[in-house]
């Protein structure tokens, strides 16, 4: 996975990446699409409000923790910002 880069709302990098979400108490984890989110909440929803909603489909506990990856490099993605 590449670094999330300042991806703060679902429609940014135009929905092409994926997010992780693991739980903090069983350890189970997934990768969801914006895409999926969006359907339910409305693209402009930001990626915060969306994770304090989440659950775990397993323990049904809501302490996840949430990454952001990508597929491929996303466009003026720089490997050394500085």
């Amino acid at each position: 996975m590449l670094p999330s880069g300042k991806v703060t709302r679902l429609q940014d990098n135009f929905g092409d990446y994926v997010i992780h979400v693991q739980c903090r108490k069983c350890k189970h984890a997934r990768e969801i699409t914006p895409h999926a989110l969006a359907k339910l909440v409305g693209w402009a929803a930001e990626i915060g409000d969306v994770s304090t909603r989440m659950r775990c489909s397993r323990c049904h506990t809501k302490s996840v923790d949430i990454a952001i990856g990508f597929k491929r490099k996303p466009r003026r993605w720089n490997k050394n910002p500085s």
